[in-house]
Formats: C-alpha cells, structure tokens, sequence
C-alpha cells in the first residue's frame, strides 16, 4: 500500500505539472 501511494503520489506530481503546461497553453 505505501508504495503503491508513493508510486501514485510521483505519478501525479508528473501529471500535475503536465496538466500545468496544458492549461497555461490552453490559457494562453
């Protein structure tokens, strides 16, 4: 369970800042 939390926790870091990009292209 903790690392699969862990695994979640880096995958959605990455996604975060993804998602990040897309909406300050997408904004912009």
């Amino acid at each position: 369970m903790r690392a699969s939390i862990c695994k979640t926790a880096e995958e959605w870091e990455r996604e975060a800042a993804g998602s990040e990009h897309m909406a300050g292209v997408l904004g912009r």
